[in-house]
């Protein structure tokens, strides 16, 4: 389309009538004699004439000429079609915004469904491992189970001495109606300070923790931790969450056995498997109550926590595992304090040298 208009040498100067033509490219200017010039249209700045609908278009290389299209009909016209800063002809740039509009929406309903599901992730794992068949579980345990300790020198001695010293402790069992398996314990010869629950009802603890530990009541704390992972499923429930997902897909097609081999070829990252707070706190309180129930110290999960924030202040040393996996908050300790406050434990601290004996003689057993 052609459009009639007045060209200027300088502000001064008699204009001059040629006729312009807006191209892909360029901004055409053909004068009477049929003469050709092309500005480049990124090089060609347009505005109205001032208090009026008229267009002026200059050349960014030229101070002095200008073109005037007077015709507001051809003004109107040409805005339809001039290219904005995007590329994109002035008519075109509300359906631009428009499909901007949608995808910004798009991508905000993204973003909602992402963050949706984050947020409904640990409820929606949680849903999911409750329809996790225990005998599902307990195989898949034992398969970890071995996968953990392929890398790793089971301490016989203290394997023996510690699951004889767990046979004579009544067993922490808050949520399983039916009566289970009691949980296995297996010592691996380990200088750091760790245990970890599998599960499947098994624990491992580190040789390592005997260094620290000062009496069977402590031991009773860490045992009692470790078994409150373990009966709440903390562990299988922290594996699903990070593979909720799959476990979707699985449970709805009824196949287990690819979750479970992901679980086992990655059975090594429960030595660093990090919970929740509300895992934590729940361990803990099952800390204090397994201690009630076997008639021990009950202050034994506070003094259990002292020990931990020792080792995290000693310097000059790497922070423990068990620190890296159950990190001691300001909040956990204060939640123990709190909690041996108000204890409503009605049984006292039983002396029990059967127990005592048992773990001197862990304590005192060499570690490698």
């Amino acid at each position: 389309m052609k459009y009639k208009a007045l060209y200027f040498s300088d502000p001064d100067s008699t204009p001059e009538e040629i006729t312009i033509q807006i191209l892909e490219l360029d901004f055409q200017l053909i004068d009477p004699k049929g003469e050709i010039i092309n500005w480049p249209i990124f090089e060609t700045e347009m505005k109205f004439l001032e208090g009026t609908r008229k267009l002026i278009f200059t050349h960014s290389s030229s101070q002095t000429e200008s073109i005037l299209v007077e015709n507001q009909t051809d003004s109107e016209a040409i805005l339809k079609i001039w290219p904005n800063k995007s590329g994109l002809p002035i008519a075109q740039k509300s359906l631009w915004s428009l499909g901007g509009l949608i995808l910004v929406v798009f991508a905000l309903v993204i973003i909602g469904l992402v963050v949706l599901f984050w947020k409904a992730s640990p409820i929606l794992a949680d849903q999911l491992a409750k329809k996790i068949p225990v005998e599902w579980e307990n195989e898949t345990g034992q398969k970890m189970l071995h996968s953990v300790l392929a890398n790793q020198k089971v301490d016989t001695q203290r394997t023996q001495l510690i699951q004889n010293f767990y046979s004579q402790l009544e067993p922490l069992n808050p949520t399983q109606p039916e009566k289970l398996p009691p949980i296995t314990i297996t010592v691996v010869e380990n200088k750091e300070f760790n245990a970890f629950a599998i599960p499947g009802r098994n624990m491992v603890v580190y040789s390592g923790v005997f260094r620290h530990l000062t009496n069977y009541d402590e031991l009773m704390a860490l045992i009692g931790h470790e078994a409150g992972h373990i009966e709440f499923r903390h562990s299988l429930r922290s594996l699903v969450r990070s593979g909720a997902l799959y476990m979707v897909f699985s449970l709805i097609f009824g196949d287990l056995s690819g979750f479970s081999a992901i679980l086992v070829d990655n059975a090594q990252s429960l030595q660093s498997l990090r919970y929740s707070r509300d895992f934590e706190r729940e361990a803990d309180l099952a800390s204090h109550d397994f201690l009630c129930l076997n008639s021990a110290n009950i202050s034994a999960t506070r003094d259990l926590m002292r020990i931990m924030d020792n080792l995290q202040g000693e310097t000059g040393k790497n922070i423990p595992s068990f620190l890296q996996s159950h990190p001691l908050t300001e909040e956990r300790i204060k939640n123990a304090e709190m909690e041996l406050a108000k204890s409503t434990c009605k049984l006292p601290a039983v002396s029990k040298p059967v127990l005592d004996s048992l773990f001197q003689k862990m304590k005192s057993q060499p570690t490698k």
